[in-house]
């Protein structure tokens, strides 16, 4: 491993993280994306996050990338991750599967779908522009309050959504620990009406399930509580770019993935969530060890 970089956490940093009033680490992929990685930590300063920032490889430093995830994930406390990684993104999946924390994918060269295509259980959600970072982990961090048991507002827009994708989604929850999800259609017409997503539970995240071209997270965002936005198809780097390059809420597009964020976020008020998450994981490299023993010892 390069002893050249840094592991040491400051025990200032230390302290903000376990007084859960909320701080971030910027995991940025080259000193090349210093520009991007400033915008962010500006965005940052604005809203009161304390951070710090890093830049290691997931290509060229994998052993190095990995020992700053763990050395942060050892802290117990209020932390979320931003990765800033262009081109090919080999960051942002392979850290959301093997921590039990939520991380953002702020690319420099959006749209880049890249961020988007991990499989199931690598939960990164996907922000493009700097403030609405900020934006998104500030409300994120103000609704998180220990001891108070999450809740999800599940919004539904258009009434043609697929079957099969809500009901993935739905069934996704309670496997995380996620246990008071309330459902709900709506077509909002304006931001007054949805006062009542933030008046009726203090920890909640709003995640609004609607087609492309829908303006309904738009309006949701605006009540302040952190919003998701899933929707039933994969997005292309031109939706991207028409559907996300303002839009201060989180886009995940898988339904296994947005159950595991919002336990990832969850983390912060109870430890059943992180329980929940690493079940998982275990179960799902369960499934390699399976079929690497089927193959033992064998010469094709």
């Amino acid at each position: 491993m390069d002893e050249n970089v840094d592991l040491a956490i400051p025990e200032e940093f230390k302290n903000i993280i376990t007084s859960y009033r909320g701080a971030a680490v910027i995991i940025a992929g080259s000193p090349r994306d210093d520009d991007h990685v400033m915008k962010i930590s500006a965005a940052f300063k604005e809203q009161g996050i304390r951070h710090m920032i890093k830049a290691v490889s997931a290509h060229k430093q994998e052993e190095e990338s990995r020992a700053v995830r763990t050395n942060y994930d050892a802290v117990r406390g209020l932390l979320a991750y931003v990765f800033v990684a262009g081109r090919t993104d080999a960051m942002s999946g392979g850290h959301s599967f093997n921590t039990y924390r939520p991380g953002i994918s702020c690319p420099p060269d959006h749209p880049n779908d890249t961020c988007l295509r991990n499989p199931a259980q690598s939960s990164n959600a996907y922000i493009a522009k700097p403030r609405n970072v900020a934006t998104f982990l500030a409300a994120l961090f103000d609704a998180l309050e220990p001891g108070v048991e999450g809740k999800v507002n599940l919004l539904l827009g258009s009434p043609d959504l697929p079957t099969s994708h809500l009901d993935s989604l739905i069934n996704m929850f309670p496997k995380y620990g996620v246990a008071h999800v309330s459902l709900e259609a709506h077509t909002f017409n304006d931001a007054t009406s949805m006062r009542h997503l933030l008046d009726d539970h203090p920890a909640t995240i709003n995640v609004v399930v609607d087609q492309p071209g829908s303006k309904l997270q738009w309006l949701v965002s605006q009540a302040g509580a952190p919003t998701i936005y899933n929707c039933p198809v994969k997005l292309t780097p031109p939706q991207m770019k028409e559907e996300l390059t303002d839009l201060p809420a989180a886009y995940i597009y898988d339904p296994e993935n947005v159950a595991r964020f919002v336990a990832q976020a969850f983390t912060a008020l109870d430890p059943k969530y992180k329980e929940a998450i690493l079940t998982m994981n275990t179960k799902k490299v369960g499934e390699n060890v399976v079929y690497n023993n089927k193959h033992a010892g064998k010469v094709y």
